[in-house]
């Protein structure tokens, strides 16, 4: 079975990760791994015997990476699992229902091997994965848009700076924005540069070295922090200063701009003002470019077609709110983004670590040819786990869904303030226009708190390495931790719950946050499982236990912490 295939060969992180299509001879199927030789049928069908969660966390990089029954850097699995999914602005496990789709297609590659039809069977799911991701999103709703599927947001990058330089005959200033708070390694690639220690295609590489000389020395980097050094978040009009002034000296200085609008950052901040970034546009046309960073998932449908109707970018995944795995990452692309009408230069072969050429459009063909026509196996079960997610999101009546997002709007803020070791830290929703629809990206879904401990008013704030064991101490059974706990109190440290990992939101040594969040999983188990009650009015009620949970936990964590410390480690 793919969900469990016992003992296997080792197979390299490169084999399992690309598999390139050729024709053999005689006409029939064979393939090559990515870097090395061609493979055997024989050879594929091993390869495909791997588990359905191994090959899940291939064709990414390092941060995928678990032992054998541990969790990654982010806490979760590639599996499903016991634990409350607050974790959604990081990643998360999948549910079993979309786990299970990964598993369908895996079966399915399995037969399709010793059949020696593994060429259409793949062809077949990429389109499947497309056509599924624009219908969920209503993406048909703007002509004339098209999707390049990467490995992760931060891959994504890489494609929107190479898309953005163009001809390459005028150098390029990035300006990021919140780089603290969209992803560690995305100022890196902004750069052209590599952000991890080996690559999708499993090939060492070394931490900010250029991906290609010549696109790293055109692409100059400028990042706007969204907070200052008390923590808070700046005012916009100090952003929209501050971004305004960078735009006037790059193109002074006759290179062009490429604006990053954070459209959910990872503690809830919306930035810089969609006016802006008009008003640089008319002020500047043709020199200013805009991307929409929405790699949260936070966006609603209708905000994602005004900004691709605008005609810019969209960073977009199917993992963080929509719980698919991690790494599935897609950038959507207006008709004035195709690379004929940019004039972009052929992709440099070297960022062949990090695409290739099935993951394009076919209309691309001409500008991929450097790429190696292989396909990213973990990519491709990542993706079709991921548009499950949606389609089960979306299968949730809007009214449900509404309802789920503004009770945990209401009710976790104020499970906040009643703590004594926890503070709720602040986040400005996205303004809309008097008379606009309230879309989901002006929820609040990701609450920030710092942690003290000690003593509840006096006690000091944690910094970001220790919050790192308090987020890993909620998600693990802590029972035997408290034997002369009652028994409520044991029984409720049992429970496991993921949330967000720890980020900095200020440059004070406190300044460090985790995060408690809402994603679709919960939003679709409350919205339209009986799972917690046969009503929604039962299942928001069951919604709310969870958090007050994972606040009782917390506090008892906090004020356990130099005991635990200890003990753990």
């Amino acid at each position: 079975m793919a969900r469990r295939a016992g003992k296997y060969r080792v197979v390299s992180r490169q084999m399992a990760g690309y598999i390139l299509p050729t024709t053999a001879s005689n006409g029939s199927s064979r393939y090559t791994s990515h870097p090395g030789g061609t493979i055997s049928q024989s050879a594929l069908t091993e390869l495909l015997r791997l588990p359905t969660e191994d090959l899940l966390t291939r064709g990414a990089d390092s941060r995928t990476i678990t032992s054998d029954g541990a969790l990654n850097r982010y806490g979760c699995r590639p599996v499903p699992r016991k634990a409350v999914p607050f974790g959604s602005c990081t990643a998360s496990s999948p549910s079993p229902e979309v786990f299970d789709a990964a598993v369908d297609l895996h079966l399915r590659l399995q037969r399709a091997a010793r059949q020696d039809t593994v060429d259409e069977v793949i062809e077949e799911a990429l389109a499947h994965v497309i056509r599924r991701l624009r219908h969920h999103l209503r993406l048909d709703r703007v002509p004339g848009i098209e999707i390049a599927l990467t490995p992760s947001g931060t891959d994504a990058e890489y494609l929107a700076t190479l898309l953005s330089l163009g001809d390459r005959r005028r150098d390029l200033t990035n300006i990021v924005v919140g780089p603290r708070e969209v992803g560690s390694g995305s100022e890196l690639a902004a750069a052209g540069r590599h952000f991890d220690e080996c690559t999708p295609n499993g090939r060492p590489c070394v931490r900010g070295a250029p991906v290609n000389e010549e696109v790293a020395r055109r692409v100059n980097v400028r990042t706007v922090q969204l907070r200052g050094e008390s923590g808070r978040v700046r005012e916009p009009e100090e952003l929209d200063g501050i971004i305004d002034g960078l735009t006037e000296e790059a193109i002074a200085d006759g290179r062009r701009v490429l604006l990053h609008v954070v459209a959910h950052s990872k503690t809830g901040v919306h930035a810089p003002r969609l006016q802006l970034a008009r008003r640089l546009e008319r002020q500047h046309p043709g020199q200013v470019d805009v991307v929409i960073d929405a790699a949260q998932g936070r966006i609603s449908r209708r905000g994602l077609q005004e900004a691709l109707r605008a005609g810019w970018l969209v960073l977009f995944t199917g993992s963080k709110f929509y719980g698919g795995p991690p790494f599935s990452s897609a950038l959507l692309m207006p008709r004035v983004w195709n690379p004929e009408y940019r004039r972009m230069q052929p992709i440099p072969h070297e960022f062949g670590d990090y695409f290739s050429r099935m993951e394009f459009p076919q209309s691309w063909a001409g500008h991929v040819e450097r790429l190696a026509p292989r396909f990213n196996l973990g990519l491709l079960l990542r993706w079709t786990s991921a548009v499950q997610a949606l389609q089960a999101y979306y299968s949730v009546p809007g009214e449900a869904r509404l309802a789920v997002l503004r009770r945990f709007e209401e009710y976790v803020p104020h499970a906040l303030m009643e703590s004594a070791h926890l503070e709720l830290d602040s986040v400005k929703p996205v303004l809309f226009p008097p008379g606009a629809e309230r879309l989901l990206e002006s929820k609040t879904t990701v609450f920030p708190f710092r942690v003290r401990v000690g003593n509840a008013a006096q006690g000091s704030f944690l910094q970001k390495d220790p919050l790192r064991q308090v987020a890993r101490w909620l998600n693990r059974d802590l029972s035997s931790s408290a034997p002369e706990a009652d028994a409520a109190t044991r029984q409720g440290l049992q429970l496991s719950y993921h949330i967000g990992q720890p980020v900095f939101d200020g440059d004070l040594e406190h300044a460090a946050v985790l995060r408690l969040a809402l994603g679709a999983a919960l939003v679709t188990s409350v919205g339209a499982d009986r799972h917690g009650g046969s009503t929604l009015a039962d299942r928001l009620a069951w919604l709310e236990r969870q958090v007050d949970g994972a606040v009782a936990k917390l506090e008892w964590i906090a004020a356990n912490y130099d005991h635990l410390a200890q003990r753990l480690g």
